[in-house]
């Protein structure tokens, strides 16, 4: 498929940061992939990048706060959702002893945590 008759988009989920690339015109066709992926298949394109009517250029740096911001809100969402889960779930009949408050909260605080701080590592490179 000729550069010509892609085009790009820079979209944020809650998740993560993404680059999603529209096939022909009309499009016939989508694919989201990683923002560094983006910066490589932009550096192999050689200048023919799409880079007219988009949003953004396909290589801009997300600032470290705003990517901090980020993590630390999924971190935020995930524990909060896990440790309603570990705190209210025996109430429903489906588990044998309540765990403690601390362990309900500190749990999946902990283990989020550690999965952020290594998806933080990551990121950084």
């Amino acid at each position: 498929m000729p550069w010509e008759s892609i085009a790009i988009t820079r979209e944020t989920s809650v998740f993560s940061p993404g680059v999603k690339l529209h096939f022909g015109n009309p499009v016939i066709g989508t694919l989201r992939i990683r923002p560094d992926d983006a910066e490589r298949l932009a550096f192999a394109a050689s200048g023919r990048w799409p880079k007219t009517g988009h949003k953004t250029e396909p290589s801009p740096e997300e600032g470290r706060r705003d990517f901090l911001r980020k993590l630390l809100t999924q971190w935020a969402i995930f524990t909060g959702a896990a440790a309603l889960f570990f705190v209210f779930e025996p109430l429903l009949g489906f588990g044998g002893g309540r765990p403690s408050l601390v362990v309900g909260i500190l749990f999946p605080a902990i283990f989020f945590g550690v999965i952020t701080f290594a998806r933080y590592l990551a990121e950084r490179r």
